[in-house]
């Protein structure tokens, strides 16, 4: 509403600063939707052609996120499935022991539990 009220005179002003606030997630989406449904733009809706240029803005950067989030699901639900494999062998790894002159040590190799680490740790 004040990014609107300043800029009251130059509607792209008003609609890149909203739509640069949006993009930096310093206004909601949920929020330009209630401001463009607002009893103050309800009344110019059929003089003005900001309120709907806002509202067409927010809606294809909704959609776009939403896209951007359903592609990146399947990378991060693999990332999880080979951490937990990852997990799963390191502790394999480090519960192998055996005796050398009547001590228990490692039996795997120190390089091999380094990058079982780092691939559990990522």
């Amino acid at each position: 509403d004040e990014a609107s009220s300043f800029w009251k005179s130059n509607t792209q002003m008003t609609v890149i600063v909203i739509d640069r606030m949006m993009g930096y997630r310093l206004v909601s989406n949920i929020a330009i939707v209630s401001w463009v449904f607002s009893p103050a733009n309800v009344d110019v809706f059929h003089l003005c052609d900001r309120p709907w240029e806002v509202l067409r803005n927010a809606i294809s950067k909704t959609v776009n996120r939403i896209s951007d989030l359903r592609r990146q699901i399947p990378m991060l639900e693999s990332s999880v499935v080979s951490a937990e494999k990852a997990m799963e062998e390191l502790e394999a790894a480090e519960s192998k022991l055996e005796i050398v002159d009547g001590q228990p040590v490692q039996a795997e190799n120190p390089g091999r539990l380094n990058r079982l680490r780092a691939y559990a740790e990522k």
